[in-house]
């Protein structure tokens, strides 16, 4: 702003407004397996939903999921960045305020028991003033297949004239008369 009338009093012509940005981003993570029981060789499925709760968007985002021991690496799906198997390293990068990235693992029980699989956050560049909300946990229960097997107890006698004999390995439930020895059945002539 130009004037040429002159300006006895230079020191009010500027002016300072101070704002302080909130860079603050609430990165929270949740976690949910299916199926939870399953037999020791199945596959069972864990979703990781990564959500920032803002105000702030964040960037530079790194969650870590990797599968402990009991769980086989099948495969993973994730809606934004990558997942590297080997580290459980799921790189996302940006999210904006309130947007979410989802991250589906498929694993393999290979022991019985309860395993738990656990995702954390382990890097950002904005400070998160919520630091509870910042992993999750879900568990799986492996159970041992059932070792089935089958006997089978075959007890017959020879067979003498006038004596039980067992036929059907069932210890004598079911019995059936031994013929005596010389017998024949009658044969039966068609009439005409």
């Amino acid at each position: 702003m130009s004037s040429t009338t002159p300006d006895d009093t230079a020191a009010n012509n500027t002016a300072t407004v101070e704002t302080t940005l909130n860079r603050n981003a609430d990165v929270a993570i949740s976690k949910s397996v299916s199926p939870a029981s399953v037999l020791v060789g199945q596959p069972t499925t864990f979703t990781v939903v990564v959500t920032n709760h803002g105000p702030a968007r964040v960037t530079g985002l790194v969650v870590q999921d990797l599968l402990p021991a009991g769980l086989s690496f099948v495969s993973a799906s994730a809606s934004q960045g990558s997942y590297a198997d080997a580290t459980g390293a799921w790189t996302i990068g940006t999210l904006l305020n309130a947007q979410s990235a989802t991250l589906t693992l498929a694993a393999t029980v290979t022991v019985a028991g309860a395993i738990t699989n656990r995702a954390l956050v382990v890097a950002r560049d904005q400070p998160d003033p919520v630091a509870s909300n910042n992993s999750a946990a879900a568990i799986v229960n492996g159970a041992a297949n059932a070792d089935v097997g089958v006997t089978q107890d075959r007890r017959q006698a020879g067979a003498v004239g006038g004596r039980n004999r067992d036929v059907h390995g069932d210890g004598g439930q079911q019995r059936a008369r031994a013929r005596p020895p010389g017998w024949s059945s009658p044969m039966r002539c068609p009439r005409g």
